[in-house]
Formats: structure tokens, C-alpha cells, sequence
């Protein structure tokens, strides 16, 4: 275990000359795929109705007001 804190066996710039690059390629690809393909795909989608893409449905109407109070029985 002294031996892994004095002499770790991971180093820095032990890697190929072509890992970042190449990592970086493949990242755009990937990123590039999932960005371009779905506007490829525009017309394949459904349309929404055009007003209704963009209203809410109305909210549900009020309930009605309470009866009035009964009037006062007279003495």
C-alpha cells in the first residue's frame, strides 16, 4: 500500500498520441448524429393543431355562489 502512494502506477501522458484526438472525433460524431437526425426526421413527425400547440385548455367555470342566508324569522 506505501508502495501505491509513492509510486502510483497510473502516469500521466502514458497514453497514445491519437486517444484525444480520436476521442474527440467520436464525441462530435455522437453529438452531431443526435443533433442532425431529428431534423432530418421534421417531416416524419405529426403536426399539432396550430392553435392548440400553443393555448391551454380553459380552466373549469366557477362553482355557483352559496343561497343567500334566511331571512330573519320576526318576534
Amino acid at each position: 500500500m506505501f508502495g501505491d502512494v509513492v509510486k502510483p502506477s497510473i502516469t500521466v501522458g502514458s497514453q497514445k498520441w491519437y486517444t484525444v484526438p480520436l476521442s474527440i472525433i467520436v464525441h462530435t460524431v455522437i453529438i452531431g448524429a443526435v443533433v442532425i437526425i431529428p431534423l432530418m426526421a421534421a417531416d416524419i413527425l405529426p403536426t399539432p393543431p396550430s392553435m392548440m400547440a400553443f393555448v391551454a385548455a380553459p380552466p373549469p367555470p366557477p362553482p355557483p355562489p352559496p343561497p343567500p342566508p334566511p331571512p330573519p324569522a320576526a318576534a
